[in-house]
């Protein structure tokens, strides 16, 4: 069986401004759970706040920005981008490879 190749990957989530900071932990906690679940490791979290946008974003004019770094298997990052924009709690997303 071979190994699967492990890289870096930072994601940059806009949650709901009305998610409260214990939800922003908590949803950070899940991606943690779920990323771990797949062989991988939250490495970073930073939360940046709650920004204006320039347009409406599904009918909200600001955001709670976070800041994630992690590592795991290149196969899994995918499915990630696809959990990440099936959830209810992020506007919008962006996943991308160190």
């Amino acid at each position: 069986m071979v190994a699967e190749r492990t890289r870096k990957y930072e994601a940059v989530l806009i949650l709901s401004p009305e998610v409260t900071e214990d939800e922003v932990s908590g949803i950070v906690d899940r991606i943690a759970s779920w990323v771990s679940e797949r062989g991988g490791e939250l490495t970073e979290r930073d939360v940046w706040g709650i920004k204006r946008f320039a347009y409406p974003v599904k009918k909200f004019m600001e955001g709670n920005y976070v800041l994630t770094n992690f590592t795991m298997g290149a196969g899994s990052a995918q499915a990630l981008d696809r959990y990440l924009n099936s959830s209810e709690d992020i506007l919008r997303s962006l996943l991308v490879k160190l």
